[in-house]
């Protein structure tokens, strides 16, 4: 049975008339007056023993790349593995100040174009792997990273340069590298060749250490 009309706009009055629970509260909230009141202490949180010493080694040597990029690369490692973004953005709050600085670590500016690439700011991510890459050529590790950001964006042309740069790597990037060819031809619609490369490569990946093999394999 429905209810009357009339009841319904009974009610609505009714409701219209009365102070919400939410509105009574903020009519009773205290609002302080000294701007320096501590309304709560929020401390500083971190999930295990490793990350709380480096942070404490920062602390003692903020002004060094080395203890910043240590810090950060953890704080991403946790982000990954623990899936907590949160970690992601204390680690661009550590790189950020420091990485536009004349003679920034490699390293440095490498984690900040992750962190950048993380929340799709692709432009500046990709304007400080291209400056890394001019400086040092053979730099695997940011080459790899730019190849990740083109795949990202869909550049499968410019990913496929840079992992066929890599594959030539004397070091266990190169197996990234192929993964990393492989699915540059996969994103252009060459399937067919980037499967026959997987398996060709994996049938000859007993020289690879366990976990590049791994990566791989996925």
């Amino acid at each position: 049975m429905g209810v009357p009309a009339r009841l319904w706009l009974t009610l609505l009055a009714v409701a219209a008339a009365t102070p919400s629970p939410c509105v009574a509260a903020a009519a009773n909230r205290y609002v302080p007056r000294d701007p320096g009141f501590v309304v709560a202490n929020v401390r500083q949180t971190l999930p295990n023993e490793s990350l709380r010493a480096l942070l404490e080694e920062w602390r003692a040597r903020p002004d060094s790349d080395a203890t910043v990029s240590a810090l950060a690369a953890a704080y991403i490692e946790h982000a990954r593995v623990a899936r907590e973004p949160r970690f992601f953005g204390r680690a661009e709050a550590l790189l950020a100040p420091r990485a536009s600085l004349p003679g920034a670590s490699a390293e440095l500016r490498r984690l900040y174009a992750e962190t950048l690439q993380y929340r799709h700011a692709f432009e500046p991510a990709a304007e400080l792997l291209d400056a890394l890459l001019r400086e040092n050529a053979r730099d695997a590790d940011t080459r790899l990273r730019r190849a990740s950001l083109r795949l990202t964006r869909g550049d499968f042309a410019g990913a496929r340069a840079d992992c066929v740069a890599l594959t030539q790597a004397r070091s266990e990037v190169a197996s990234a590298g192929f993964a990393c060819l492989a699915e540059a031809l996969a994103g252009s619609g060459e399937l067919e060749r980037a499967r026959v490369l997987l398996e060709s490569v994996a049938a000859n990946a007993a020289d690879f250490d366990p976990v590049p093999r791994a990566y791989l394999l996925t």
